[in-house]
């Protein structure tokens, strides 16, 4: 049941989030992925929205754009909480192909409009490699989500329009 006040977050592209309970976090996915998670007994979780699926070596500052940094930043966030990653709820969503390009495109073009599956393939690789069980998810498709995420209870609304 939602509460009687709630704090509503909208998560920018690239931007991360970590909230308690009585928050709801929203944000609008295309190409990129939000990483969820949710501590079901203490009622707390964040998002991550991932614009790109790893930071370049010429990057040196970490930035939760990227899907490494947005896992990295989770991690560091249940070390502080005293909690291991599998005691946490994960779900993903978006990683949308929102371009249709013709046959004969340049390649770079390709490469963008492929951004979402990259997306997905990376937090998939990352989440994997972390020994975190993925429990909820809802990627790839031609179209945007909508997706709100409630602290109180773990659950993520999405609408999708066209998929």
């Amino acid at each position: 049941m939602e509460p009687d006040i709630v704090k509503d977050i909208f998560l920018q592209p690239g931007g991360y989030y970590w909230g308690e309970n009585g928050t709801r976090i929203r944000t609008l996915l295309g190409s990129c992925v939000a990483l969820c998670f949710w501590h079901p007994y203490t009622k707390t979780g964040g998002m991550a929205h991932i614009m790109l699926p790893n930071r370049p070596s010429h990057v040196l500052d970490p930035h939760p754009k990227y899907a490494d940094d947005a896992l990295e930043a989770f991690l560091k966030k249940f070390n502080q909480l005293g909690e291991r990653p599998g005691r946490f709820v994960c779900k993903i969503f978006g990683g949308a192909s929102m371009f249709s390009p013709e046959e004969d495109k340049l390649d770079e073009v390709k490469r963008i409009v492929e951004i979402g599956e990259k997306n997905v393939e990376s937090v998939l690789k990352l989440v994997k490699k972390a020994n975190i069980d993925l429990t909820a998810s809802n990627t790839g498709g031609k179209s945007h989500r909508k997706i709100y995420f409630s602290l109180w209870d773990g659950e993520v609304y999405m609408e999708n329009p066209k998929n």
